[in-house]
């Protein structure tokens, strides 16, 4: 499991949030929320910023499709009204 906050700062740093969050719904990735003991594991190792209030966790294989997403299409088909 890999933090967001860090796939964000260090994979996906030129891309903007709001396109990586779309592209998130349009994967359908599976995030997992941290509770107390996680955090404080996650802070302890660096992997996350030591003021963070909350973490979301993704999955490897999660990382590696939204990576591959990010870098290779363009523009997402988004459903427009007519």
């Amino acid at each position: 499991m890999f933090a967001l906050s860090q796939v964000f700062t260090d994979l996906l740093k030129n891309i903007p949030r709001t396109t990586v969050h779309k592209r998130m719904d349009h994967l359908k990735v599976k995030k997992h929320h941290c509770d107390l003991e996680e955090l404080r594991k996650l802070k302890a190792i660096n992997s996350i910023a030591f003021h963070a209030a909350k973490c979301t966790l993704i999955s490897r294989e999660d990382v590696e499709a939204l990576y591959t997403s990010c870098k290779t299409e363009r523009v997402l088909k988004t459903k427009r009204r007519k």
